[in-house]
């Protein structure tokens, strides 16, 4: 399984003042970890550097595993279409292989085309490239994984692979589009997933099937949601930003409000045995330059 690990991470975007002030927290293998913390905390930020998405600068963003991540306004890329969505969402060597298939095939197409004379050599070679692409295609598992697609599409619109292969991800609803990668996420063979907003545009019954899939997952899982239910019910761990740096609280977020309580009480009390401390320390050493006044036997005391 996979793991997620920032390590004293401060980090700004060059048009403002640092967003992650020395945040330090893991998540460890099969854990899944609600991220949570006031708008404009950085949390989105998290995701997209331990993505590889941005550079920490100062401090270390580290992965183990193979990972996916899925951002807020997943399928809303203009002119793609649910198997460019589904390529995205799928391990690198897939998309690289499909990369190659296309543009073999565009040349099988050019070539097929052309008006005579045409060159029966420069046929040859293209034909032998498009078969080498779609040797490749078969040999990683393509066909099989097309035919994964086709099942997750399926439990999320209820359609035909046929139909919505090649269909605009824009042509579906906010949360069909969340739907339809979700699907195909929670069954990869993903390691790792960092899921921003996952319950966005969903409605009720959309949540809960979140929530029970969220639960019934192996694989390790940061997410961020501003809906307290699914919160509730789906995390293991929260880890909380703030303005310096994070917390970690090690169950659920049903939990998690009075943890927080203890802990600010906690460092209330702290406080309040340093504010005592320095307060006996500075009546200290205003006797000592008192007495110092008046003996020098003091004055070393005072200066110390």
């Amino acid at each position: 399984m996979g793991t997620a690990e920032l390590s004293d991470v401060t980090f700004a975007y060059d048009t403002g003042p640092a967003v992650l002030n020395g945040v330090s927290f893991k998540v460890g293998r099969g854990d899944h970890t609600a991220l949570v913390g006031a708008n404009g905390a950085g949390k989105t930020t998290v995701l997209r550097l331990l993505a590889g998405q941005l550079d920490p600068g100062d401090g270390a963003a580290s992965t183990s595993g193979s990972f996916a991540y899925m951002d807020q306004m997943v399928g809303t890329t203009p002119g793609a279409t649910v198997r460019d969505l589904y390529l995205s969402l799928s391990p690198a060597r897939f998309a690289e292989a499909a990369a190659g298939l296309a543009v073999a095939e565009r040349a099988l197409t050019e070539t097929a085309t052309r008006p005579e004379p045409s060159d029966p050599e420069r046929a040859d070679r293209v034909g032998v490239r498009y078969a080498e692409a779609l040797a490749r295609w078969e040999q990683l598992g393509g066909y099989e994984l097309e035919v994964h697609w086709a099942a997750c599409a399926d439990r999320a619109v209820g359609l035909d692979w046929s139909e919505v292969a090649d269909r605009p991800t824009t042509s579906f609803s906010g949360g069909e589009q969340k739907r339809l990668a979700l699907e195909l996420l929670f069954e990869s063979e993903h390691e790792l997933l960092l899921l921003d907003e996952p319950d966005n545009f969903l409605d009720v019954p959309g949540k809960e099937w979140l929530a029970e899939r969220l639960n019934t997952c192996t694989k390790t899982i940061l997410f961020i949601s501003h809906d307290r239910a699914l919160l509730a019910a789906a995390s293991r761990k929260v880890v909380t930003i703030e303005t310096d740096g994070a917390w970690t609280h090690g169950a659920s977020f049903a939990t998690w409000a009075q943890a927080r309580r203890d802990r600010n009480s906690r460092i209330d009390e702290l406080n309040r045995r340093w504010d005592e401390e320095r307060a006996r320390l500075v009546a200290h050493v205003k006797e000592m330059k008192r007495r110092a006044s008046f003996s020098d036997t003091f004055a070393p005391k005072a200066k110390a």
